[in-house]
Parts: structure tokens; C-alpha cells; sequence
């Protein structure tokens, strides 16, 4: 058992050693001046809501479920999907 738990002690060890010099080849982070320059403007889209019309009370209290209606189990259809007869 001795020489099991001495070998398996090597094995850490050796585990470590090789982590760190791994570690030590690769690159340092960039620095400061190295960071990419964000865009003047926004460079996202603006699209509609897919879930339609439906929004929040204006009070900010929750909905109950019965006052959800139809609309807790359908499935959101988007414009670009097939229509199946």
C-alpha cells in the first residue's frame, strides 16, 4: 500500500509540473491597449415582438392564469415558417 500511495503522489505532482508549463507557454492576456475598439454605432437589429400584442400590466402586479387566455400552450409561429394546410 505504501508503494501504491508513493506512486500515486509522483503521479500529482508530475500532474502539476506538467500544468504549470503548459500554462507557461501560452500567451499573456492582452493588455489595455491591445482590447478591440467597440463600434460608433449600434450594431444590432430591431425586430418586433414575436409574441404580438400581448403585454404586462402597467401597475406591475403578476397575471393570473386565468387571465392569460389562449395563449399559454400555442406555439410561436415566426413569418418565414411553412404553412401546412
Amino acid at each position: 500500500m505504501g508503494v501504491i500511495g508513493v506512486l500515486l503522489v509522483l503521479l500529482l505532482i508530475g500532474g502539476f509540473v506538467l500544468g504549470k508549463r503548459r500554462h507557461d507557454q501560452e500567451l499573456p492576456p492582452p493588455r489595455p491597449d491591445e482590447q478591440p475598439v467597440g463600434p460608433d454605432h449600434r450594431s444590432h437589429e430591431e425586430k418586433r415582438d414575436v409574441h404580438g400584442d400581448d403585454h404586462f400590466p402597467q401597475d406591475g402586479r403578476a397575471l393570473s392564469p386565468y387571465e392569460l387566455g389562449e395563449h399559454g400552450n400555442e406555439p410561436i409561429r415566426h413569418e418565414d415558417d411553412d404553412k401546412r394546410d
